[in-house]
């Protein structure tokens, strides 16, 4: 990060910002992860949307992707309402409005793997399952009250599950996404595989950081 910090530094008259505020656009592109993206199926709930969002940013995942699988849960149009405003905004998302089966297709032949979080017979606890393992990794979460499509789960690579102790079946889809974050985030943390992204990526998502 120092040495690029000192990259941006020359320019802090024409960016109209204070050194701490560069420092702090440069530690967070630089602490970004590569190969970790986050897709929500039909999450319509705007405070769901945002959580997620804010989870996102906090666990350094960049990429954020909405796909819409049933026009009945899912507005696209409500998600620049989210996204524009706090911790949200410096995220990337991509959109997918043909539905799901065409979104995992495509991500897949991006060599994308696909984790689905879903109760089914066959997933897996969270914590039993080595993430370090993919180099490129989408967590997918489905809509607040049916969960993931059966298109989602088809096409789903593994399924995992978070475990629980009460009379409670599952988490809130926010809430999930979160602590699923964690433990991807912290094995990542611990691996001696280096998971941020590159010092030419964030070179490049400092200079659009400036541009939000």
């Amino acid at each position: 990060m120092p040495e690029l910090l000192e990259e941006f530094l020359p320019r802090l008259p024409e960016l109209q910002m204070t050194q701490n505020r560069l420092q702090r656009l440069v530690k967070t592109a630089c602490k970004r992860q590569r190969g970790l993206m986050l897709l929500m199926e039909d999450v319509h709930n705007e405070h769901n949307l945002a959580a997620i969002s804010r989870s996102c940013d906090a666990f350094g995942v960049q990429q954020v992707a909405f796909t819409l699988e049933n026009p009945d849960h899912f507005n696209p149009s409500r998600i620049p309402q989210v996204t524009a405003r706090g911790a949200a905004k410096w995220l990337d998302y991509r959109i997918f409005t043909d539905g799901t089966t065409n979104a995992l297709q495509t991500l897949h032949s991006e060599g994308w793997h696909l984790l689905a979080t879903s109760l089914h017979p066959g997933a897996r606890p969270l914590h039993t399952v080595d993430f370090t393992q993919y180099e490129k990794l989408v967590l997918m979460v489905g809509n607040e009250h049916a969960g993931l499509s059966p298109a989602a789960l088809e096409h789903a690579d593994q399924s995992i599950y978070i475990p629980m102790q009460g009379f409670t079946q599952s988490f809130n889809v926010s809430v999930a996404a979160a602590l699923c974050l964690y433990e991807i985030t912290r094995q990542r943390n611990a691996s001696p595989v280096d998971f941020r992204i590159s010092l030419e990526d964030a070179r490049s998502l400092v200079e659009d950081f400036l541009q939000r």
